[in-house]
């Protein structure tokens, strides 16, 4: 059976993306009370012009990638990189954000090592949290579990949570709304690359997928 891990992204930047900077989403599966399920399309637009260097790295909205990585990605035939622009200008930057292949079903009741915290009382996407790290250098309680998945699933390298970790709050107007993230669970190709070009700020915990 293929192994994915979940990965935590400690190289996070203080700077909002998604909805306030004007990255458009797709509606059409979200929820309309709070937002959760919306899926960003076309460019993300981000407010900077200078971008950290690391392979990953974390905006309070997305998961970007350095170039380097985007076109190994790529050469693995992964298709879930979306261009990243300056909001103000249009200006193409360095990096490209990491969206999913997939998106996968809800986990199975199996899953253990997470909170809830006011889910939204329409679709209860939301309001996932990890329920916290047991010691320095780990990447948290939470352990991902999926049964019965079709196969398909299981042939991806990067994989996207139906769980909203956060809270969504949907405004008018948009820019003003908050979608709360997934969480990215890779194949263990994409963990072996990153660990052999020395990714920093990166922790993976194990998920079962079968």
């Amino acid at each position: 059976m293929p192994a994915f891990y979940r990965v935590v992204v400690e190289n996070e930047w203080s700077e909002w993306g998604g909805p306030s900077t004007g990255t458009q989403y797709d509606m059409k599966n979200a929820c309309p009370h709070c937002g959760t399920g919306a899926v960003p399309v076309g460019p993300l637009f981000l407010a900077r012009l200078r971008v950290p260097r690391h392979l990953v790295w974390a905006t309070l909205s997305e998961v970007l990638v350095a170039d380097e990585f985007a076109q190994a990605l790529e050469d693995m035939g992964t298709h879930c990189l979306a261009e990243v622009r300056h909001r103000r200008t249009g200006q193409v930057l360095p990096v490209k954000g990491l969206r999913a292949e997939a998106v996968l079903p809800p986990f199975s009741s199996r899953t253990s090592g997470y909170a809830r915290y006011r889910p939204c009382p329409e679709c209860g996407r939301d309001g996932f949290f990890d329920a916290g790290p047991p010691e320095p250098d780990t990447a948290g309680k939470l352990h991902l579990v999926y049964e019965g998945l079709d196969p398909s699933y299981l042939e991806k390298n990067v994989l996207w949570t139906y769980e909203g970790f956060g809270r969504s709050a949907l405004r008018s107007p948009f820019e003003d709304s908050v979608i709360a993230k997934p969480i990215h669970v890779l194949s263990q190709r994409v963990v072996d690359w990153l660990k052999e070009h020395g990714a920093k700020g990166l922790l993976f915990a194990p998920a079962t997928l079968t």
